[in-house]
């Protein structure tokens, strides 16, 4: 009954941290806490600290005292896939706020948690890191996932092509992403972004210079290397 008692009155009291609005101490019912079976999940304070850039309020308690919780039937609130991706779509400056790695933190939370019939629930988010630095919008037009390889050859596409370490994140998924318009290269679609490697013929022309300093031999080789 001392234990029952302590652990009713440690509720009523702002004693979670969480470091939303530089950092404040709230009441239980104010904080998300991270479900210890959600997967993906590589650092819990990194994620933590990326969900507080998006408005939700994370606190950690140490595994004992959430158990005890448990058992003296204290109601705790779960951070959640579909909650994060709410909190997301009504903070469309989100992406400006945080880091790549917060990004790549939170994309991977989701990938990993979503349910096969929520993917859909990704269109529209700014949230996609792309190998020109820049954030794009799933569903906005085709990204690619791609390999180094393929980077290399189609750097003249870096705004159609997801960043490396996204690409590592969202490759296990893309058959779930395709409902966002994040494609995998395939013969339908390398042919198109190879000839935007091209300088544009003039209408008219048979044959064009060949600019080693616009198309090197090094790119040819990597082209043919790559289609063997």
């Amino acid at each position: 009954h001392v234990v029952d008692s302590l652990y009713k009155e440690i509720t009523r009291r702002p004693l979670y941290y969480s470091e939303i609005g530089g950092g404040k101490w709230l009441h239980l019912q104010e904080v998300y806490f991270l479900d210890p079976n959600a997967r993906g999940v590589q650092d819990e304070f990194a994620l933590a600290s990326a969900l507080v850039g998006a408005n939700i309020p994370i606190s950690h308690l140490p595994r004992k005292v959430m158990k005890m919780f448990d058992l003296v039937g204290t109601k705790i609130t779960y951070i959640n896939a579909s909650l994060v991706l709410s909190k997301l779509r009504t903070d469309v400056g989100y992406a400006k706020k945080v880091s790549k790695e917060s990004l790549l933190t939170v994309l991977r939370y989701l990938v990993y948690n979503l349910e096969e019939t929520q993917f859909q629930g990704l269109r529209g988010l700014h949230l996609l890191p792309l190998a020109d630095g820049r954030i794009g919008t799933f569903g906005e037009k085709d990204y690619y996932i791609v390999s180094d390889a393929e980077r290399a050859i189609l750097s003249n596409s870096c705004s159609s092509l997801i960043d490396h370490e996204a690409c590592d994140v969202l490759q296990p998924f893309s058959d779930l992403l395709n409902s966002v318009s994040v494609r995998t290269l395939d013969s339908s679609n390398f042919p198109k972004l190879l000839s935007d490697q091209f300088p544009k013929v003039p209408a008219g022309a048979t044959k064009v210079e060949w600019d080693v300093n616009v198309v090197s031999p090094e790119f040819i080789e990597n082209v043919y290397r790559y289609i063997q």
